[in-house]
């Protein structure tokens, strides 16, 4: 049979039936939230994974960031964050979705599909794409908003930026005033965040996550 699962909030479990030896996946990470070009897509993973009898798969299914002036967005599956009193143009990275051996944690991948990295406000600096292999690259603002950026997750390290992501886990971003604020996307190793140079008008986008295949 088929299941199918989506988001919830919280890591749900799937026990092996007996007499079945394999699974074959297909899973989506979240895309990210944003304004004007908008966050990054989430990747795209699928694979046949050897199982046994009883085996119990932990499934994880991310969120896809959310852009709210109030920093509104949910941070489950190791979703980018923004300071959360910032006032400015805000935007939350978005999850992996992964399956893991037993409980999640980064040891335990099996399959991973990483989520796309956010931007704060309206400009030219979208956010990258969820993995592959690495993460895209967020793209920089146009003219005087900024040219820093966050930067995809890899299979051995996360993405440097504003905050630099980790093991499951996206960039947060923080800083002061009027400045525009995206989170990274997570993943096998999650994206940098990053924050707009010149006010709310500035924005910058944000690293996704990378993928896994094992």
């Amino acid at each position: 049979g088929i299941n199918t699962y989506t988001f919830t909030g919280a890591d749900e479990s799937y026990t092996v039936p007996s007499g079945v030896t394999s699974l074959i996946v297909k899973m989506w990470g979240a895309g990210a939230g944003g304004l004007g070009v908008g966050g990054g897509s989430g990747g795209y993973v699928s694979g046949t994974v050897a199982v046994s009898s009883g085996d119990v798969i932990k499934i994880v299914v991310g969120d896809g960031g959310a852009h709210d002036g109030n920093g509104g967005g949910s941070n489950y599956a190791g979703a980018g964050t923004v300071a959360s009193w910032n006032t400015s143009p805000l935007s939350y990275g978005s999850g992996y979705t992964g399956i893991f051996t037993t409980s999640v944690s980064h040891s335990n991948s099996i399959l991973i599909a990483g989520g796309g990295g956010s931007t704060g406000n309206n400009s030219s600096g979208s956010g990258g794409a969820g993995g592959g292999t690495t993460g895209g690259n967020g793209n920089p603002a146009s003219g005087s908003y900024g040219t820093t950026r966050g930067y995809g997750g890899t299979q051995s390290a996360g993405g440097s930026g504003n905050g630099s992501g980790s093991a499951l886990q996206g960039g947060n971003s923080s800083g002061a005033g009027n400045y525009s604020h995206g989170g990274g996307g997570s993943g096998y190793y999650g994206g940098g965040s990053a924050v707009g140079s010149n006010g709310i008008a500035g924005s910058v986008g944000c690293g996704g996550g990378s993928s896994y295949t094992g």
